[in-house]
């Protein structure tokens, strides 16, 4: 399939990625320590073009692709049956690329209201997101993806954001906690390596501490 013309770089690389099935590749081939995933962009719809009900062949629809491509096939709305199958689907073909324990979840939720407290348009629609998001982060724990980083206080929606208001365009501070609950995974990570490493074979490392 041709890449459609979208004018960010950045977008269209991603559209291209989706379009071309490059993200199995990608991932095989990169060198990291824990892998963020996000599952805020679940709220696409995904175009089917081709396949059976079964297993049918999906790519995302997202607003860019949607706005150039001008797509009229079938769709699969987030939140039905067909479209969870597909995420679990992919989900299984992640895990065996890489290792739960390398994975970090950012357990976000959409956001109910701005920072001042200013409720959002389509509370019910976010309350939908947020079931269809809660059911999506229990597999992943289910199946072994224990690294998440919460949000205890909640999570708010900037008005100032340079993308627009939005359920999932969040605040700053938000952001700031991500960055730095991760940074706290990943420096407990490398000090689990370093200890295995300094174990030596034949040793056994429990990973535990008071």
């Amino acid at each position: 399939m041709k890449t459609p013309e979208i004018a960010s770089r950045f977008q269209r690389r991603m559209v291209e990625i989706d379009l071309r099935r490059r993200a199995p590749t990608m991932i095989a081939a990169a060198h990291f320590d824990v892998l963020l995933v996000d599952l805020i962009d679940e709220r696409f719809n995904l175009a089917r073009f081709g396949g059976s009900n079964t297993l049918p062949e999906l790519f995302t629809l997202s607003r860019e692709l949607a706005g150039v491509c001008g797509w009229a096939g079938p769709i699969v709305t987030p939140g039905t049956n067909q479209h969870l199958g597909a995420w679990k689907r992919g989900v299984g073909r992640l895990l065996k690329l890489v290792d739960p324990g390398r994975i970090v979840v950012n357990r976000a939720f959409w956001a109910a209201t701005l920072e001042d407290g200013t409720p959002l348009e389509n509370q019910a629609m976010i309350a939908e997101s947020n079931r269809v998001l809660e059911v999506m982060y229990g597999y992943l724990e289910r199946n072994g993806v224990g690294a998440v980083i919460d949000y205890p206080d909640g999570v708010v929606a900037d008005p100032n954001h340079k993308w627009g208001i939005a359920p999932f365009h969040y605040a700053a501070g938000m952001y700031e906690i991500m960055v730095h609950k991760l940074q706290v995974i990943c420096d407990r990570a490398d000090l689990t390596q370093r200890d295995k490493a300094a174990a030596g074979p034949g040793e056994t490392f429990s990973g535990g501490g008071e």
